[in-house]
């Protein structure tokens, strides 16, 4: 508690520093519990309490997220622009994320207040399914949901319904016999095949795989994909990865881990991007799996470690692969992968390996462009770290990139007014054209949602006057903008004279 409230007194004294730090949007914040009178000191010092972030989360969501006290986040959604029907990641209302942290409470006052429970999300997930795959074993949350609307028997895109989706965190049998009794069948299976079994390998439970197994269910079966429980094991759930002593379990059951599935994947790949049990790999290896081999779109365990996994797993892997320079289908390389996802030391470790620094991809893009899709203004120092090891290597930045776009382009394409100002250093043409003979202040003026972007640009020497080869100016392009519509008056500094 001592540490939540220091970050809260941070983050309340330093907010002012950047436009984009809304204290609403910091998680830390609602890790402290904030009261009521907090929460409308933050409103006072001009901190939006309906904002949403670029993943479209607001205050609201990471409030229920977070265990707020529910007074709190009442008193929340009772704020204009706060709508108990408001949309927000992923296409869900806050009864989704009451439902995924089990806040039956807040349910029952959502309703209360127009709330519907017989939706989806963009994913096509119900509220029950969803409730469902977090985990959520009150029955009296489903009784509630079906109550008001929801289908017990809608499932994912991927053909699971709730039976097994909550297979994977059940510990006992009591919450399936729940949904059997509501109407589905203990024999359920998804649309690839995966039934009861594979779901609970998912979840990783031993003593519950231990009792399905005393109860009969099938345990060495195969998807249409031809994988086995092993599989759904090797993907584990959004919070927990599976350690060795479940691979264990499984292959003592005559689970073979050695198959390649149709799409040419092998257990490698599916724990690479995550599991960091290095006991496990070397088990795996050490039975025959190959750390090198290519799936059908071309990657690799490797490629898929150096994207998003410990130095330890892709050092590993590393040292049971040949060419450490493979390119998959989009003509990514291992090393792509880490400069645009993984931390410095990744990155510096495949260049000691002798990893392609000039690796271009099937598009024209260099290092350089997935080093700058790895800028995050708030935390510079792993671009800085990359940058400077890249740099080191002989990467150059002034390279052109796909479609003869500077990284200038890239950057003013995404409408990063911290990247482009990083950039400045670098000595680039601000009046370069691309390929289709767009600068960047045309590509900025197209893509942008303010005219902050567009006066920095010029402040730095872009050009007003010159035309896409439509013969199209700046101002013709930014009035066009959409996202600029309204804002006619404030676009006269664009016009040349």
């Amino acid at each position: 508690m001592l540490r939540n409230f220091i970050f809260l007194v941070f983050f309340m004294g330093t907010w002012v520093l950047c436009s984009q730090e809304n204290i609403f949007l910091q998680r830390a914040f609602w890790q402290a519990n904030p009261t009521i009178a907090q929460v409308e000191a933050a409103i006072a010092e001009g901190n939006d309490i309906t904002e949403l972030n670029g993943n479209l989360f607001d205050g609201a969501c990471y409030a229920l997220l977070e265990n707020v006290d529910n007074t709190t986040i009442q008193h929340i959604l009772s704020k204009k622009g706060n709508g108990v029907d408001k949309m927000t990641h992923d296409g869900r209302t806050y009864m989704f994320w009451a439902a995924y942290r089990g806040n039956l409470d807040m349910m029952e006052w959502l309703v209360q207040r127009g709330a519907k429970c017989d939706i989806e999300d963009a994913h096509g997930n119900n509220i029950i399914n969803f409730a469902a795959n977090a985990g959520q074993r009150d029955t009296a949350l489903y009784d509630f949901l079906l109550g008001h609307g929801a289908d017990i028997n809608s499932t994912t895109r991927s053909g699971a319904n709730a039976l097994l989706l909550v297979s994977s965190s059940a510990t006992d049998f009591n919450i399936l016999t729940y949904f059997n009794k509501k109407g589905l069948s203990m024999q359920s299976v998804d649309a690839a095949g995966n039934g009861i079994f594979q779901y609970a390998a998912k979840g990783g439970n031993i003593s519950f795989l231990k009792d399905l197994v005393a109860k009969g269910v099938a345990t060495n079966t195969y998807n249409a994909k031809g994988e086995n429980a092993l599989f759904m094991a090797a993907r584990g759930t959004r919070s927990k990865q599976n350690h060795k002593a479940v691979f264990d379990y499984l292959m003592g059951l005559g689970l073979e881990p050695d198959i390649v599935s149709t799409d040419g994947s092998t257990l490698l790949h599916y724990l690479s991007g995550k599991n960091k049990d290095v006991a496990l790999y070397k088990d795996l290896i050490n039975s025959g799996l190959k750390a090198d081999l290519a799936n059908k779109e071309g990657t690799t365990p490797l490629m898929m470690a150096a994207r998003s996994n410990d130095l330890a797993i892709v050092s590993l892997l590393a040292s049971h692969t040949k060419n450490i320079n493979l390119q998959d289908k989009k003509g990514q390389s291992a090393l792509t992968m880490a400069v645009a996802r993984n931390e410095p030391a990744v990155v510096d470790f495949l260049l000691s390996k002798d990893a392609d620094h000039t690796v271009v991809d099937t598009k024209g893009n260099t290092l350089a462009y997935y080093l700058v899709q790895s800028y995050d203004p708030k935390k510079p120092e792993p671009f800085e770290e990359k940058l400077a090891s890249l740099t080191k290597a002989g990467v150059q930045l002034q390279m052109p990139q796909h479609n003869g776009n500077s990284l200038l382009h890239v950057a003013a394409k995404d409408n990063n007014l911290s990247l482009l100002k990083r950039l400045a250093t670098f000595n680039m043409d601000i009046n370069q054209k691309n390929d289709e003979g767009n600068t960047v202040l045309h590509l900025a003026a197209m893509s942008t949602g303010n005219t902050e972007v567009l006066e920095y640009l010029i402040s730095q020497g872009a050009d007003v006057a010159v035309k896409t080869e439509f013969q199209e100016t700046v101002y013709d392009l930014a009035k066009e903008n959409e996202l600029l519509q309204g804002k006619a008056t404030e676009l006269d500094f664009l016009k040349s004279e």
